[in-house]
């Protein structure tokens, strides 16, 4: 604004009416302080008609409508008569709309569409003009508020002026959270509400993990089911690196009584025990967000969870809405707030995209069963019960050879972690904070074949070189599209640097976390442990060494058919947590899985421990025989004695005799009958061998 519209605003628009201006459009408001400058040019140096006619040659509009608003304000004095209405908005509109119906009529048709559940207002309006109608027809129960009589209706539509669908809909729309609210709920509501917008930009990994559990969006065929079934999922995501860092899985299977199995608590304390005895938490400290819901964590384990860990990981348990926020309202179902675990749910919205794939998950049951479940999944479903039962009419062999409609339990749990995977080791992402917290790296290669590295590397690959050759390659490098870069790190490299700074807790941790779920008595036969599991491994026992180690490093060879109360975390079946007869921690064993033939790696470690463990036997096998080895020992002992003593009486040609090579032999097979496999000395005893190989010296000297 120039000092001479300044001038003309101070002299025709009061100050009172300057926050009304500006709410104008810029382009309105110009039109205005441009009309304005005009009129003060009226009778000083331009006519009336000249001053229309300028006015709309700058502003583009015809002079006449130009005379008719200056002929107002000239009349008025009133600034907004130079107003073009029509641009400036609906509150100076002079017609019979929205401004002229009665507020409480706006009201009662606000409140009529909220009370609409499925939030037409097509059938509102109608239900209006036929209450209307009743009421003019002298039916005074259908009184409409905001209205002492029946309005009158408009000749051109045979309505009350402003009743139209249009105008109504437009001026008494509620809010969308306010039609949510009363139709649905306060969850529905809530994401038309007001949002507290939360950053990882100065967290550390494993200092907030967000445990949940979601249903995958196909079905699979379980060991053993007679019918395909839903698969649960519960996981575990880091909030700063966004890793996915432990999940397990759930086949919806039914009980003897038909209801669906779905997550129970043991589930989450294997998430739990995996995730801190194996995975570890943030020295200064971890929290776990979880929701109040099916995969909460309860009181037990989050007191446990403190103590173990000397108050370093807290749990946070989400709110549980379901009361209702409007008075008189019946209270909803109680349930967590999708809100609270935010970036689950997105990794969850994008591990359901990549699983979307008809040929690698088939079944699929649609991310809403009403509005998008294919057709064709009730007669897979059929089919595949059909050709189960038929299978049991074949032999188990040829059984096996069957090509199902469905993936197996396992090969499903196998494919969605390979999915799982891929997403932890994505890079083309936008996470949020990513660039504010560091997580960009800078890469470079040295051809367009070559794979990046690290920049960090391109100082020592510089340093190979002469100085001119130097300058030259830095050039080129730096000038050639393609061989720098600048990518974000994947969240399994954010991570996985961060983990091994991590604390993870003791295996007596993990007991006392897992001491109160159901367990097997197993006996231990021929130094293991083996007993079946269809939740790890359908197809054959599990096994594992009959070495107890109680983490603290002690070792102890297990009794064959001695009895053991046995736990294993499905999450990480490598451990098995031994329990006493009275349910108090004995020990873990490790377990013994099948080594490829190929890896040469595996069957070394495989075989070293066995050795060990044969080592620990022969070891007590020793000393069981000891009785035995102690009564041979003396034996030797004394025969040696005798030789010793008649050496006094031996002739020289019987000592020249002795002293041969046939006769030297006989006599080591008189004094060692065991010959050099007795290395190790029988405790209690002398050195029976000792004294032979002093007599024999003696005796073989010439």
């Amino acid at each position: 604004m120039n000092a001479d519209s300044s001038i003309v605003s101070r002299q025709y628009i009061p100050e009172a009416d300057l926050p009304q201006l500006a709410k104008l459009a810029p382009d309105v408001r110009s039109e205005v302080m441009t009309l304005l400058q005009i009129i003060d040019r009226i009778g000083v140096d331009l006519s009336i008609t000249a001053a229309c006619e300028r006015a709309g040659h700058l502003l583009g509009r015809s002079w006449k409508g130009i005379y008719h608003r200056i002929h107002q304000f000239q009349a008025s004095k009133d600034w907004r008569s130079l107003l073009d209405k029509a641009r400036a908005g609906s509150s100076y509109w002079n017609s019979s709309g929205a401004v002229t119906l009665p507020p409480k009529f706006r009201d009662y048709v606000e409140s009529q569409w909220a009370m609409n559940q499925r939030g037409k207002f097509r059938s509102v309006h109608t239900a209006l003009l036929y209450q209307w109608r009743q009421w003019s027809q002298g039916d005074e129960t259908k009184a409409i508020p905001g209205y002492s009589t029946p309005p009158q209706p408009d000749p051109r539509t045979d309505i009350p002026v402003g009743w139209t669908y249009s105008n109504l809909r437009r001026c008494c729309m509620p809010s969308k959270y306010a039609r949510k609210l009363i139709q649905m709920g306060p969850k529905a509501a809530s994401q038309f509400g007001p949002l507290v917008l939360r950053t990882r930009v100065g967290l550390e990994p494993g200092q907030y993990y967000i445990i949940d559990d979601y249903w995958n969006d196909f079905k699979v065929l379980a060991p053993g089911a007679r019918q395909a079934c839903r698969l649960l999922q519960y996981d575990v995501l880091d909030i700063f690196s966004g890793c996915d860092i432990a999940r397990g899985f759930k086949p919806a299977l039914q009980d003897e009584d038909g209801t669906k199995v779905h997550l129970k608590e043991q589930e989450v304390v294997w998430l739990l025990c995996h995730t801190f005895c194996n995975i570890g938490y943030r020295a200064a400290g971890t929290t776990i967000n979880a929701e109040a819901g099916a995969a909460t964590v309860r009181q037990r384990e989050q007191d446990l969870l403190e103590q173990l860990s000397r108050g370093r990981i807290h749990v946070r348990i989400g709110p549980c809405t379901g009361e209702a926020k409007l008075a008189g309202f019946f209270d909803g179902s109680s349930g967590g707030n999708p809100r609270f675990k935010a970036p689950l749910e997105s990794l969850w919205n994008l591990a359901h995209n990549q699983c979307a794939n008809l040929i690698e998950f088939p079944g699929q049951t649609g991310s809403n069963s009403r509005l998008n479940k294919p057709e064709e999944l009730t007669g897979r479903e059929r089919h595949t019960s059909a050709l189960i039962r038929a299978a049991l009419a074949l032999p188990e062999d040829r059984a096996a050879e069957l090509r199902y409609d469905f993936l197996g339990l396992y090969d499903a749990i196998a494919a969605i972690t390979a999915i799982f995977d891929r997403i932890n080791q994505r890079e083309n992402h936008d996470l949020e904070g990513w660039r504010k917290s560091g997580l960009y790296v800078r890469e470079w290669r040295p051809a367009i074949d070559w794979p990046f590295m690290g920049i960090n590397s391109l100082a020592q690959y510089l340093d190979q070189k002469d100085p001119a050759e130097r300058v030259q390659m830095m050039d080129y490098i730096l000038s050639t599209p393609n061989l720098t870069r600048e990518r974000p790190l994947s969240p399994h490299e954010v991570f996985s640097a961060a983990r091994p700074g991590l604390v993870r807790l003791p295996l007596s941790a993990g007991a006392i976390l897992m001491n109160d779920l159901p367990g097997l008595e197993v006996s231990v036969r021929n130094t293991r442990l083996e007993f079946t599991n269809t939740e790890i491994d359908p197809d054959e026992p599990l096994r594992f060494e009959a070495l107890r180690r109680d983490g603290n490093g002690t070792e102890e060879l297990l009794q064959d058919g001695s009895k053991w109360l046995v736990r294993v975390n499905p999450l990480w079946p490598k451990t098995a947590y031994l329990f006493d007869a009275k349910n108090g921690f004995a020990g873990a064993c490790r377990n013994i899985g099948r080594v490829s033939w190929a890896d040469n790696e595996g069957l070394k470690r495989a075989f070293g421990r066995r050795n060990h463990i044969e080592a620990k036997l022969i070891a007590d096998a020793q000393r069981i025989a000891n009785p035995i080895l102690r009564i041979e020992a003396e034996k030797r002992a004394h025969n040696a004695a005798i030789f010793m003593g008649a050496d006094e009486r031996i002739n020289a040609a019987t000592s020249k005799r002795a002293s041969c090579a046939e006769g030297r032999e006989a006599l080591e097979a008189i004094l060692d009958p065991m010959g050099s496999k007795q290395e190790t000395p029988v405790a209690g005893t002398t050195g029976a061998g000792d004294q032979a190989d002093d007599f024999l010296n003696t005796i073989s000297e010439p």
